[in-house]
């Protein structure tokens, strides 16, 4: 059961926005541009990846939109890649500022091997 009686429409339209935001992430991905992937990371971002559930040590964490770039860029190693985008939770909402956690899968294809993430 959801823990909102009431959401006024401007959270309603930041909630959408941060979810739209997360599929733009994806879509970018998928198409290589890491410029427009760091346009959506604010400058002093902070970024962790977490690649084992069961690890609470993030793989990776990164505090720059700067400190993106090459692993946005190590994509290119790949032929294909999708995202797919999955449970999204969003614990704060202020007036410039959230935080929040997503769950992704990302299936990457090379010709020279293949791998599931």
């Amino acid at each position: 059961m959801s823990k909102h009686l009431f959401i006024s429409p401007e959270e309603a339209a930041d909630r959408l926005a941060i979810r739209e935001l997360v599929e733009e992430y994806a879509h970018c991905a998928d198409r290589r541009d890491a410029k427009g992937q760091m346009a959506l990371f604010t400058a002093d971002t902070h970024f962790v990846v977490y690649m084992n559930a069961n690890d609470p040590t993030p793989a990776q964490e990164l505090d720059s939109r700067e400190a993106l770039a090459p692993v946005f860029a190590d994509l290119n190693q790949y032929d294909a890649t999708t995202h797919f985008v999955g449970q999204s939770t969003i614990f704060t909402l202020a007036a410039n500022r959230g935080t929040g956690e997503l769950t992704a899968w990302r299936t990457m294809y090379s010709s020279k091997m293949r791998s599931d993430v």
